[in-house]
């Protein structure tokens, strides 16, 4: 049997996050020519962030607001900022568990987050996860891999993609133990 993608409705999106009727708003870039994303099995994530949260910093309020609702439905406890500089104050002053970041930023860029952090023996340690709306290109990617990043997701993203980046990463860098 072949299942067709088919273009979904914004209020279609937000009944298949769950988000429907919460004033919730969805970025234009999220609603694309994509059938639902693929069943997962994933366990509660809430052990993964019980202490430390994770730091979403994203640039547009809508993707940020967005990827909190994802991850805060599977129980994981987040902060989100808009800067780059506020990302790193809050990675040098408060345990985090992971950080999800956009590449382009005003300010300082993920790559150079990424740099400092990869930098500072408090911080060095810190899976990150960059999600971009940059196409996916092969030398971007390695210069990532090669400055330290953990993984590379490129927008529009499923819930199910995030959540799986997400535990696996933070499985690997054994804040959480199976």
């Amino acid at each position: 049997m072949t299942i067709l993608p088919r273009r979904f409705t914004r209020r279609e999106m937000l009944r298949m996050l769950g988000i429907a009727g919460t004033g919730a708003v969805l970025p234009r870039t999220l609603v694309a020519n994509y059938g639902p994303p693929p069943p997962t099995q994933l366990s509660d994530l809430s052990a993964l962030t019980a202490t430390n949260p994770i730091l979403i910093s994203e640039d547009d309020p809508d993707q940020l607001r967005l990827y909190e609702l994802i991850l805060n439905r599977a129980n994981l406890k987040t902060m989100g900022t808009v800067s780059g500089v506020r990302t790193l104050e809050i990675c040098q002053n408060a345990p985090v568990s992971l950080l999800v970041s956009d590449i382009m930023k005003p300010e300082i860029d993920g790559f150079e987050i990424l740099q400092r952090l990869r930098a500072n023996h408090a911080t060095r340690r810190i899976p990150i996860l960059f999600v971009s709306c940059i196409l996916y290109d092969e030398q971007r990617a390695q210069f990532a891999r090669d400055l330290g990043a953990d993984g590379y997701m490129v927008k529009p993203i499923w819930p199910s993609d995030l959540l799986t980046a997400v535990q696996t990463l933070l499985m690997q860098r054994g804040c959480w133990s199976a």
